[in-house]
């Protein structure tokens, strides 16, 4: 349960960012529900055009069950490395909303 939730705790994370940076709450959900359907499409896609950086990208991360058996579409991608890039854009993430927060006036 754990590896197939770690999808929705980055979305809800990216939801939180985008919801600081602008003051529309249906913009911030609906820019984290589109990408959380496009970006897997996206990912793979980059994948089979050979493109090796795509797998620094969130969405080709966040299913870490299929990465533990092996089932990545890029070479030497180990669960370790996808918990290591998930953690440094949930630190990105969390700063950003962060820094939108300190300076939004309430």
């Amino acid at each position: 349960y754990l590896m197939k939730s770690v999808e929705m705790v980055v979305m809800s994370t990216l939801a939180f960012a985008i919801s600081s940076l602008v003051r529309s709450t249906a913009l911030a959900i609906g820019v984290s529900v589109f990408t959380m359907c496009i970006g897997s499409t996206v990912t793979q896609l980059l994948g089979q055009l050979g493109q090796d950086w795509a797998r620094f990208l969130v969405f080709a991360n966040t299913d870490l069950a299929s990465i533990s058996k092996g089932g990545s579409i890029f070479a030497q991608h180990s669960l370790t490395f996808a918990v290591g890039v998930l953690i440094a854009h949930m630190v990105v993430f969390l700063l950003t909303a962060w820094d939108g927060f300190t300076k939004r006036s309430v």
